[in-house]
């Protein structure tokens, strides 16, 4: 049981203990609630000044759901100053994705501390996901058809989307 509240309570993307984000805990629900399906609205807006929080809120909902849920896959992404054109920001944004999604499918937030290239995620992926992860990531390849950058971004930001329909159905 120790074992258990202690891997509960552990830190994946949060910078601070969950029981040292204090004062939160109103907005910390609803976040995860709404993400759990306990809303009736098919949105969520977060608006917050800078500097007060919201992020941190953020990787909070982010641990609770990937600690505690089976089928709801968290993500979280932040925009960088670091990111000098939208291109590799699309890069940065897919293969943050890409790996989020297969650490939490394997059950292993470990996975997300190591930084591999968008190409060898796909090998990190259980077996169950390989196949779809393999065609997102051939299809935003840049050898592909899809060579322009207005086209390449718009299949990056969209990988969540893709992820969603599910595998290819084959006949």
């Amino acid at each position: 049981m120790k074992q258990q509240k202690q891997k509960q309570r552990e830190k994946i993307l949060a910078r601070l203990a969950p029981e040292d984000f204090v004062g939160r805990d109103g907005e910390l629900n609803q976040l995860y609630g709404h993400a759990a399906g306990e809303s009736d609205s098919r949105g969520l807006l977060l608006l917050a000044a800078p500097m007060c929080g919201a992020s941190e809120l953020l990787r909070q909902t982010y641990d609770r759901i990937f600690q505690r849920q089976n089928e709801i896959i968290p993500f979280y992404f932040a925009f960088s100053s670091g990111d000098k054109s939208a291109r590799q920001t699309a890069v940065r944004f897919l293969q943050t994705f890409l790996l989020q999604t297969v650490a939490f499918r394997r059950r292993d937030a470990r996975l997300l501390s190591i930084a591999p290239d968008v190409c060898e995620i796909s090998d990190l992926a259980a077996p169950a996901d390989a196949h779809w992860i393999y065609q997102l990531i051939k299809t935003c390849k840049s050898e592909s058809d899809l060579a322009d950058e207005a086209s390449f971004i718009r299949a990056a930001f969209s990988a969540p989307h893709a992820a969603a329909r599910g595998p290819p159905v084959r006949a």
